[in-house]
C-alpha cells in the first residue's frame, strides 16, 4: 500500500495508528525501509516521547500536553488563549494571524542580513512578525527561537514569522517563495 502511494517521494509521514506500540513497530519497520523520510507521530502516553524519538521519529505530539498547556493558557492568561486559538486555527480572512516558516533562497533579498535587522525590516514593510529562524547546516536542523545573539540569515535558512493575510502577500512576494517546508531545498 505504501509503495502505490508512493511513500519514499514524501516530505513527512503522518503516524496515527490506535495505540502507541503500533506506531513504535511501525516506525521501527519503517525506518528500516524508508529512514530520510520524517516521521511524525501523535502520542496516548507522553513517557514513551523519548522511545519514539529514539526509534526514529521526527516529531512527536501529545495530546495530553497540548491540551494541558491550552487548558493552563485559557486559566491564566485568558487573552493569550484566544490569541493561541487564532494562531493554531487555519486563517479563514486576511486579518486573521498564522504561524508560518519561510524558506530562505539564494535570491532573498535577506540573505545575509543580520536576524535584527530582519526583524525591524520585515515589520515596517510588511507588518510581519519574526519569532524564530532554523539553522540549516550539514544536514541538522536548530531552531533558535527569538535570538539574542547576532545571527546572520543564510541561504537554506527558515524564518518564522507570526503573519496575516494581508502581509502573507507581501512576503510571498518579497521572498518569491510560497511558505512551508521544502525538502528539495530549492
Amino acid at each position: 500500500v505504501l509503495a502505490k502511494v508512493n511513500v519514499e517521494h514524501s516530505s513527512a509521514v503522518f503516524v496515527n495508528m490506535d495505540s502507541d506500540t503500533e506506531k513504535l513497530v511501525f516506525i521501527l519497520t519503517m525506518k528500516k525501509k524508508f529512514s530520510d523520510l520524517n516521521y511524525i507521530v501523535t502520542l496516548d502516553n507522553t513517557d514513551l516521547k523519548a522511545t519514539l524519538l529514539e526509534a526514529g521519529a521526527t516529531y512527536t505530539l501529545s495530546k495530553t500536553d497540548i491540551a494541558a498547556k491550552l487548558l493552563a493558557s485559557y486559566m491564566f492568561e485568558p487573552d493569550v488563549a484566544v490569541f493561541n486559538d487564532e494562531i493554531i486555527a487555519v486563517a479563514e480572512n486576511e486579518t486573521m494571524y498564522d504561524m508560518k516558516q519561510y524558506l530562505v533562497t539564494e535570491d532573498n533579498p535577506y540573505k545575509g542580513m543580520y536576524y535584527e535587522k530582519v526583524f525591524y525590516d520585515l515589520k515596517k514593510e510588511c507588518n510581519a512578525v519574526l519569532v524564530g529562524i532554523v539553522k540549516c547546516e550539514g544536514g541538522e536542523r536548530k531552531l533558535i527561537k527569538n535570538p539574542d545573539m547576532p545571527i546572520t540569515v543564510a541561504a537554506k535558512d527558515y524564518l518564522l514569522m507570526l503573519i496575516n493575510g494581508r502581509a502573507e502577500k507581501k512576503v510571498d512576494k518579497m521572498f518569491n517563495v510560497k511558505e512551508g517546508y521544502h525538502d528539495d531545498q530549492y
